[in-house]
């Protein structure tokens, strides 16, 4: 990205500014109020002119990143897979096409280099989504959701749909029904600690 940024700054009206500074430095001289106000001036409006550049540009590659990713998800579902191996060779292919498609877009070599970094920043696509989600369409029918939140509203649902079903393809029934709970400790152990604490406290009541 930093390439992309610094293509974008305004080199041609910076270079504009530092001859006409340099004309009046050799005019007026280093002291003169005039060239110091300029100067001031000029330096304030060019570091105003950066933030409002990386702001501008970051929303706009944080765009394109999320237009380039979230498509490919749906497209190759990696989250289907509980197989380490195989999920990773779906999302070495994602990697591949993102970057290609990233760099094509903005015209420069960025890249993801892993796939960890690949997938981190979609979950962040998605959780900026979710939080839109409750913000903006509270109490909202599904079917008035338009555009682009209703092809993010499908990522987000079908990358739901893979995660279950490749935890019942790992996992048998029993097991998730048994251990797939905030209380999954056997209820035979949870009695046994009760009926020791029962009685750990009648043996200090008698003594």
């Amino acid at each position: 990205m930093g390439h992309w940024f610094l293509s974008n700054i305004p080199w041609k009206s910076l270079a504009v500014y530092t001859v006409i500074s340099l004309a009046i430095l050799c005019f007026k001289g280093p002291e003169d109020y005039g060239f110091l106000a300029f100067t001031f001036i000029g330096i304030l409006l060019f570091l105003i002119s950066i933030v409002v550049i990386f702001i501008r540009l970051d929303n706009h590659f944080e765009m394109i990143i999320r237009n380039s990713i979230v498509p490919e998800f749906m497209d190759k579902r990696p989250f289907r897979e509980f197989d380490v191996v195989r999920k990773e060779v779906i999302l070495q292919k994602i990697l591949v096409d993102v970057n290609n498609s990233v760099n094509f877009k903005l015209k420069t070599n960025y890249s993801f280099t892993n796939t960890i970094d690949l997938v981190s920043q979609y979950n962040e696509c998605m959780n900026k989504f979710a939080n839109q989600l409750d913000k903006l369409y509270a109490g909202v029918p599904d079917e008035k959701i338009v555009g682009w939140h209703k092809i993010m509203l499908m990522a987000k649902n079908m990358a739901e749909e893979d995660m279950e079903y490749a935890l019942n393809t790992a996992y048998s029934n029993e097991l998730i029904q048994k251990y797939g709970t905030r209380n999954a400790t056997p209820k035979k152990i949870i009695d046994k600690q009760e009926s020791n604490l029962s009685k750990s406290s009648l043996n200090h009541e008698t003594s």
